[in-house]
């Protein structure tokens, strides 16, 4: 997300909102290795996949 200008704030945001549109809470560890936007879908998906 830093490739699209966003700083550390705009990218904390951004997770925060998902967390709370999706209703999941991912543990930051995990949401560390998230260098992308399509790597931060992945750890969703794979949250709400541990979930169902």
């Amino acid at each position: 997300m830093r490739d699209l200008g966003a700083n550390s704030i705009d990218r904390m945001d951004v997770v925060i909102a998902a967390q709370e549109e999706l209703g999941v809470k991912v543990p930051n560890s995990e949401l560390t290795g998230a260098g992308d936007l399509r790597s931060l879908v992945g750890v969703f998906r794979r949250s709400l996949s541990a979930r169902a």
